[in-house]
């Protein structure tokens, strides 16, 4: 399949998944979206103080989520410098931007908790995160075998890091964390449905 056909297959399922995201967010007043953004856009949440109460449940999940974010961001530059699609590149340039926002928010939140920005994860696994052998074989991909691995990767990772958000959002006690983890699942949902149209092309 050329390229062309490739990105204007994308392009569709990008707007495809917007639009799910758009019209689930109707009737309220606390999330808006823009051409190229998800709504519930995680970089929002950047100026967001954290709440006073908070539990070990919130701590956890900052914790975790710091690490799981960076990590996204760092294969999203290297998408943003590999990919062959243009939309996947617009795509990648979006999560960038949104993972290092929500990392620093998350970090941010911890200092003013008083708690450690990284915490002890011995036993503990990460759903869905690439392990170091993953990302040298993605880095050493190029052309539309690299787009399709980081798409598939990507899938997997953000599996993980929803099913991590649904935990805080009935485990957590912070407003503001719970609110984020929400917004997390929402925009992270809606990249995957374009990410796993890519895996079907």
């Amino acid at each position: 399949m050329n390229r062309v056909r490739l990105g204007r297959r994308m392009a569709v399922a990008a707007t495809t998944a917007l639009a799910t995201v758009a019209l689930s967010a109707c009737g309220t007043d606390t999330t808006t979206s823009t051409p190229n953004t998800p709504a519930g856009d995680m970089a929002g949440m950047s100026a967001a103080p954290a709440a006073a109460g908070f539990n070990d449940a919130d701590v956890t999940f900052a914790q975790m989520m710091i690490p799981d974010h960076q990590m996204v961001a760092d294969m999203a530059a290297l998408a943003e410098k590999k990919a062959t699609s243009t939309d996947l590149k617009t795509l990648a340039s979006q999560m960038s931007k949104d993972n290092k926002a929500a990392a620093a928010t998350l970090q941010g939140w911890l200092k003013q908790w008083g708690k450690p920005t990284s915490g002890d994860m011995a036993g503990m696994t990460m759903p869905g995160a690439m392990t170091s052998k993953d990302m040298n074989m993605l880095k050493s991909m190029s052309g539309m075998q690299f787009d399709m691995m980081f798409a598939q990767m990507m899938v997997k990772h953000h599996q993980g890091s929803v099913q991590m958000a649904r935990d805080e959002t009935t485990k957590g006690a912070s407003t503001q964390a719970k609110k984020m983890a929400t917004t997390m699942v929402e925009t992270l949902t809606a990249q995957t449905k374009q990410l796993q149209a890519l895996t079907k092309m």
